[in-house]
């Protein structure tokens, strides 16, 4: 990732996580994960966010349901009256197509997720030396000779992972 980037991908990270786009995993995770797993499960999630919420603006679009005369209809109250929740919280509320053009972003962004972005996001969640030692037995090396790369501050060319390397070792 170029140095220029690095604080605009941070923040798309940030604001991902906030929208719970990006779950974070929490220190309590029984299972850490290695640099290919984490990137193969962020563009997974990204890539469902996308889709949930294509799906959901197509629903959207979808005309009313028609009701049968004997039928119940919900009665809801109209919020006009009363301010936005997003105003009152404090908190601004995405339209749809806002959140869709979020989740594009946050796919991009998870495309070029490095071995830094590892570091700085995920693993600096795991403190204790059980939890580094996990994700050391797992690393393949080429995957350790990144970090260590990456600790000493060498920038490497990442190579994009194909989605169906989850199960087998990386091959770079």
């Amino acid at each position: 990732m170029k140095r220029g980037l690095a604080p605009v991908v941070l923040l798309q990270l940030l604001i991902g996580i906030a929208f719970g786009s990006w779950p974070v995993v929490g220190k309590a995770s029984s299972e850490v994960l290695t640099f290919q797993a984490w990137k193969t499960t962020r563009l997974e999630e990204a890539r469902n966010t996308i889709e949930r919420l294509q799906l959901e603006a197509a629903l959207d679009r979808l005309p009313p349901v028609d009701r049968s005369p004997g039928e119940k209809t919900v009665v809801v109250k109209s919020t006009t009256d009363a301010a936005p929740a997003s105003s009152r919280s404090g908190v601004r509320v995405l339209r749809p197509e806002q959140r869709l053009n979020q989740a594009k972003i946050n796919f991009e962004i998870a495309k070029e997720l490095s071995i830094h972005d590892y570091i700085a996001v995920y693993l600096s969640q795991y403190s204790s030396r059980a939890s580094m030692l996990e994700v050391a037995k797992k690393m393949s090396p080429d995957e350790v000779a990144e970090l260590l790369l990456a600790l000493r501050g060498v920038q490497t060319p990442t190579v994009p992972i194909e989605p169906s390397a989850t199960s087998a070792s990386p091959k770079r």
